[in-house]
């Protein structure tokens, strides 16, 4: 029998082709409603911004192009849908837990997100994530072995995917220089809204860095820096202790207009405003994205120049050192001191500090006798003692850069038995009202422990300035149009002294916060010091700004004379030295002394770990022989088992 020959084009099954391009379109319709908790919401963003739904359902497209290859086709396109609709679901309950959406930097962070897991969801919660996933890889074992093969199409997927490829870098082009998703990632909420989930995603975990000016030159670089250093820097004669306190969701509530309190919940911050520069400070982010309002105000550069979505503790400060308030101020014989009652490793501090010209970095491992809130998160009132033992630590002027955490989310929509609450009018719905009032009077500690450290450090001999400001808005519903006098993306920022300085009060960007607190202390010192104090009417201020940023981080440090004078320093953990006093035997139970001993501290005897306890102040740790010339040692580790410290070894003697 003749065998029937195939037409040449055969091998495009047009089913196939179009039950993909449907299918594509289904999970990207279904991504958007996730993400914006509305089928309706979907379908106006699908209808109205047709190009930019068009272009995340060819990205999508895209990925599932390569399923028609194998002859298990269903397991195949499992695979990718599984993906997508995970992170489609995952945005989705992340927007229940803060106002930001899904970015490319939470799966960074993931390790340190487990940690804190407790914080956000409930053991049921988490054992409902638990069994979807177990319950997901049954499915994939079901698919792979019960699900019938098929023809496979090689060439048509190579076709679709090739094709969908170049489609996706030509639309790109055009549609980026044309607007269309030329999106302002500063306005993180509204990127998403605008571009679509899939795009924005990608965006932010592709785009990175500052963009090279079209003007960059020699020439242009060296005319900035002629036109800020047009005199000597200049200190005064004595350098006062400076400390910037980045208080965690911090803000005055009475900038939300039809709520009114049962009491004022910061009294303290409400007084000090009358008597100290204070003014809205504009940030980068809403509910979350501390890390960044950090980076603007320690370096003086703007998120907006860099990629979308990035956070440069996690990109660029992995990579190198960065100019920073840190250096500027150690060219004046400050000591640079860091201080974060939350794990070491959040945003990978443990390394952007030394990046950044930390000597010191004391974060909740090194500290003792931690008091924590409802929610599980440390309380702010450690850190009055924590930068006590900073200034006390050196003889010379110190900068102390402290970054609280109390006030973090969740916030329980429930009433919880024992915490603090200020009541609330004006929020009708009830788990609303509970998480604000919940909110409040954590806030009302915060305030508590604002005076507390005013009241020690007024007493204080040394000259001493303390900047407090709030990294952002809390994660809580809040409506735009309820705040006449700022909007979300501003918080407040204070600056208070033990002595005589001027009220100078106005708003500023983030970023430009450390060179007016400079300015008010008497200090010019630093290359974007000097741009901010001294360039910042200049009509190219910005371009100027992004321009100096890139050399810096990117380009050829000509502001430098061609070499990166900064290196990242040999950051020191903990303020005070952790170390073995005493190490002995009862019982076939190590018992172990010193400074320095907390939760977090770990045992081991001649290089072997040990399961250690700590109790009253003490190591213990199961061994059943200690021999003289044993050495013991005590690691500081975090609770994802990041080790950050290793005290001197103490041997034991006869």
């Amino acid at each position: 029998m003749e065998k029937t020959k195939r037409h040449p084009a055969a091998w495009f099954d047009r089913k196939l082709f179009w039950k993909t391009v449907l299918l594509s379109v289904c999970i990207t319709f279904v991504i958007e409603a996730l993400g914006r908790h509305s089928l309706l919401a979907a379908l106006w963003f699908m209808l109205s911004r047709p190009t930019t739904f068009g272009y995340n359902v060819l990205m999508i497209f895209f990925t599932l192009s390569p399923a028609l290859a194998f002859r298990r086709r269903v397991f195949a396109l499992a695979l990718p849908l599984a993906i997508w609709l995970g992170l489609g679901l995952a945005n989705c309950v992340t927007l229940f837990f803060r106002v930001m959406p899904l970015e490319a930097i939470d799966f960074a962070i993931l390790r340190t997100g487990i940690m804190i897991w407790h914080c956000y969801l409930t053991s049921f919660q988490m054992g409902m994530i638990i069994a979807g996933i177990v319950l997901l890889i049954a499915g994939f074992v079901i698919l792979w072995s019960k699900v019938p093969k098929m023809q496979a199409h090689r060439l048509q997927a190579a076709v679709q995917f090739v094709g969908s490829a170049a489609m996706l870098a030509v639309f790109g082009v055009i549609f980026y220089t044309s607007g269309l998703l030329h999106l302002d990632f500063s306005n993180v909420n509204q990127a998403y809204s605008e571009g679509g989930f899939c795009y924005s995603l990608c965006m932010s975990a592709f785009d990175r860095g500052v963009d090279e000016p079209e003007d960059y030159s020699r020439q242009s670089v060296e005319e900035i820096v002629a036109a800020i250093a047009a005199d000597e820097s200049t200190a005064p004669e004595v350098l006062p202790n400076i400390i910037f306190l980045q208080l965690e969701s911090f803000f005055d509530p009475s900038y939300i207009d039809g709520y009114t309190y049962e009491t004022n919940p910061v009294p303290v911050f409400s007084a000090l405003k009358t008597r100290c520069s204070t003014g809205l400070l504009s940030v980068p982010g809403i509910g979350s994205g501390t890390a960044n309002t950090e980076f603007e105000v320690l370096t003086g550069m703007r998120l907006d120049d860099f990629g979308a979505g990035e956070y440069p503790f996690q990109t660029i400060l992995m990579e190198k050192a960065c100019e920073s308030l840190a250096w500027n101020l150690k060219e004046l014989g400050y000591t640079a001191q860091a201080i974060h009652n939350n794990t070491a490793t959040f945003y990978e501090r443990h390394i952007a500090y030394a990046s950044l010209g930390f000597d010191v970095f004391e974060p909740i491992e090194y500290m003792q006798n931690v008091p924590y809130n409802p929610t599980g998160w440390a309380k702010d009132s450690i850190l009055t003692r924590e930068i006590e033992m900073a200034l006390n630590a050196t003889e010379g002027p110190d900068f102390v850069w402290t970054v609280s955490v109390q006030l973090h989310g969740k916030y329980p929509t429930t009433l919880v038995e024992g915490a603090p609450v200020i009541a609330v009018e004006g929020v009708e719905d009830e788990g609303e009202r509970n998480a604000l009032m919940y909110y409040l009077g954590q806030l009302h500690e915060v305030d508590n422990f604002i005076s507390a450290l005013v009241n020690r450090l007024s007493h204080r001999e040394e000259p001493t300035l303390v900047v407090f400001f709030g990294d952002h808005l809390p994660s809580i519903t809040l409506e735009e149009e309820r705040f006449t006098r700022s909007n979300l993306y501003q918080t407040e920022y204070l600056i208070w002294s033990n002595y005589n300085l001027p009220k100078v009060d106005e708003d500023l960007e983030a970023y430009q916060l450390g060179a007016r607190v400079l300015e008010l202390a008497g200090i010019d010192n630093g290359t974007l010091i000097k741009l901010h104090q001294r360039y910042g009417e200049n009509p190219d201020y910005l371009s100027a700004l992004a321009m100096l940023e890139y050399d810096m981080l990117y380009g050829d440090a000509i502001v430098y004379g061609g070499t990166m004078p900064y290196e990242p320093t040999d950051l020191r953990m903990g303020i005070e030295t952790v170390q073995i006093n005493s190490a002995a035997l009862e019982d076939e139970t190590l018992i172990v002394q010193g400074d320095g001993l907390n939760s977090f501290s770990r045992l081991r005897v001649n290089g072997t770990a040990l399961e250690t306890e700590f109790s009253s102040g003490v190591l213990c740790a199961p061994l059943k022989k200690l021999a003289a010339g044993d050495e013991v040692t005590v690691e500081q580790v975090t609770e994802t088992g990041v080790l950050l410290g290793v005290s001197q070894p103490f041997v034991v003697e006869e």
